[in-house]
């Protein structure tokens, strides 16, 4: 029977070991902070400062915080309080910065023989300090066990006397029902705000004389509630155990209204924290403020968390944009999102707004963009077309007519058109326009735009020359070549000048000297046989190198035909072609053109 109460006793000191879990898991955070030199554990129990032990100096804030590590126990036990001679400390399990402290309580006795003697009778008194330390009213319960049995407990309530009890009577342990709803055998009632100093008093109505082989004592204690369930087996077995589970309350100061925050003599909470008051009894408590974590009792206070680093605490949605400030942490949204990015507040939602702003400036860039880039295209083009428009104005004899012109002492005034003035005045070359049609082109009728009437010649496409004789072609002022270097022929001077201030067509030609064939400049018509004529001129220009006309020479051979002609009558010939042509062995086909010379 011994072995089985021993066992019974060991199992209900597990259920009350049991109990550390809850208080633990609550405020892992703040626990093993002692004092620096002072034991900041006793096995499994952590010692922070307030408590502390009497190892050294001051490491507990005063008397009433002290505890004892009992080492010559087995295991090694923490005691609460300084050790009594008589070796009832009452152990500690758990202490928490929370303002819970979990310990091992006494359990009152009342045991009797059959005779009705008394057997155990002893009633235990706690030991907490009335006002630093109360009985916790929202953990506990003040229980009875006993079928023939009374009990109450007297203390104090802010120095005022408070008492309360309860009984139970049974006849059978058939009307004892296990659980904590039963009526019989079992009783147990509230345990009241503020309640500290107890004690406890236990006694029966008969001495379990008619109820003894069932029950033979009664069982009083205070007990954290959710450690302790009922059953009829406990009449007996409870007979063996002499401690049970108790959570009290603890609270620095004597305050029991404002606390004097700017008084650092006597306010406890150091760096980073704030106090709450008790909210029954005295003085208050110390917490880390939100976002650091430590013993706030400590100096220099409570030290600043990365909440980056513990998922639990993380609250960002986005983790990667977690930026620690001190005693928090901002979060962020990506791009095109708003919101404070934490999963405890409003997160992150689409900026609808952002995104339509972003549109029409991306819009409008790509318009600037494509509107700059036509115009920058245009302008080189028109660039292009300027510079083109010059070069070939310089390759079809411009300048060249220009410097005649001025050589001839003309008054009249040019104007050069452009192609698209030309199709506007012609309506694009019209056949309804066609004034006159030869071989050397087709002459259309056209008005300029200040309403005079023009004729205007459509040249055509007379030979396709070598790119040997580019550079001398380019140097005649009669033959103009395209970009793919086709020739134009320009009537070689038979072409009419019309003066800006005149209303009418003139009729007179007006001939380059020397590229113009006598019977044109007499007759005042040009025929086919002109273009032919000046053709040729050109050709014994690419013969000789000489121009059509110079003066350094006799004046009847200072035409250039007339001089070739000369040396075709004299067979000194070959005397006056380019040395190039002579020196190649040309000699056949350079005869074979003479003879054409001589037909024409």
């Amino acid at each position: 029977m011994d072995a089985q109460h021993n066992l019974v006793g060991l199992l209900l000191l597990l259920i009350a070991s049991s109990a550390v879990l809850p208080v633990v898991a609550a405020t892992d955070v703040n626990i093993g902070q002692a004092k620096e030199g002072c034991l900041d554990r006793c096995r499994d129990v952590s010692i922070p400062y307030l408590f502390g032990t009497n190892d050294q100096p001051h490491c507990s804030l005063s008397s009433d915080f002290l505890v004892t590590s009992n080492h010559s126990s087995n295991p090694p036990k923490l005691l609460l309080g300084e050790p009594s001679p008589e070796g009832d400390n009452i152990p500690v399990l758990n202490i928490s910065l929370d303002g819970e402290s979990l310990i091992l309580n006494y359990v009152s006795h009342d045991c009797r023989t059959s005779s009705g003697n008394v057997e155990v009778s002893y009633s235990y008194n706690s030991l907490l300090t009335s006002g630093w330390f109360n009985i916790s009213s929202t953990r506990n319960k003040f229980t009875m066990v006993g079928c023939d049995t009374y009990a109450w407990f007297q203390g104090l309530i802010a120095d005022e006397p408070y008492r309360i009890g309860c009984m139970s009577l049974c006849d059978s342990i058939s009307n004892v029902q296990n659980g904590s709803c039963s009526e019989n055998g079992f009783c147990q009632t509230s345990i009241p705000e503020g309640l500290s100093v107890i004690n406890l008093t236990i006694g029966s109505f008969y001495n379990y004389s008619k109820i003894w082989d069932f029950d033979p004592c009664g069982y009083a204690f205070v007990v954290e509630e959710s450690q302790f369930h009922f059953s009829s087996n406990l009449l007996k077995d409870l007979k063996t155990v002499r401690q049970m589970p108790l959570v009290f309350d603890w609270a620095f100061g004597h305050e029991t209204c404002q606390v004097e925050v700017n008084n650092q003599t006597n306010y406890a909470c150091m760096g980073n924290s704030t106090h709450n008051k008790r909210k029954t009894g005295w003085g208050y408590l110390c917490n880390c403020s939100e976002g650091y974590r430590g013993n706030p009792y400590l100096d220099p206070g409570c030290k600043d968390i990365s909440e980056c680093e513990d998922s639990n605490l993380n609250r960002c949605e986005h983790p990667q944009t977690y930026v620690n400030i001190p005693g928090n942490h901002t979060c962020s949204c990506p791009k095109w999102y708003h919101g404070d990015s934490r999963t405890d507040g409003e997160g992150c939602t689409l900026n609808h707004i952002q995104m339509i702003h972003a549109a029409i400036g991306i819009g409008v860039a790509l318009a600037i963009a494509l509107i700059c880039s036509t115009w920058l295209c245009w302008a080189l083009k028109k660039r292009r077309f300027i510079k083109l428009k010059k070069k070939y104005f310089q390759q079809n004899g411009g300048s060249e007519l220009r410097q005649q012109l001025s050589s001839q002492g003309s008054n009249q005034r040019i104007k050069f058109f452009t192609t698209g003035e030309l199709e506007k005045a012609t309506k694009k070359f019209d056949e309804n326009n066609i004034i006159d049609q030869g071989g050397f082109g087709t002459v259309y009728k056209g008005p300029l735009t200040d309403g005079r009437i023009v004729a205007i010649k459509k040249y055509y496409k007379m030979a396709r020359e070598s790119q040997g004789y580019k550079d001398f072609i380019n140097e005649s002022t009669n033959i103009l070549l395209d970009e793919d270097y086709d020739v134009k022929v320009c009537d070689f001077g038979a072409s009419r000048v019309i003066s800006l201030d005149q209303s009418q067509l003139s009729t007179a030609i007006q001939g380059t000297p020397g590229f113009l064939d006598p019977e044109s400049m007499q007759t005042d018509q040009v025929t086919e046989k002109s273009d032919v004529y000046s053709f040729e001129v050109v050709l014994v220009e690419l013969l000789t190198g000489k121009k059509a006309l110079f003066f350094d020479r006799p004046k009847e051979q200072r035409i250039l035909t007339m001089f070739f002609l000369f040396a075709l009558k004299d067979d000194s010939l070959f005397e006056v072609l380019e040395d190039c042509i002579v020196n190649n062995g040309n000699h056949l086909q350079i005869s074979k053109l003479l003879i054409l010379q001589k037909g024409a």
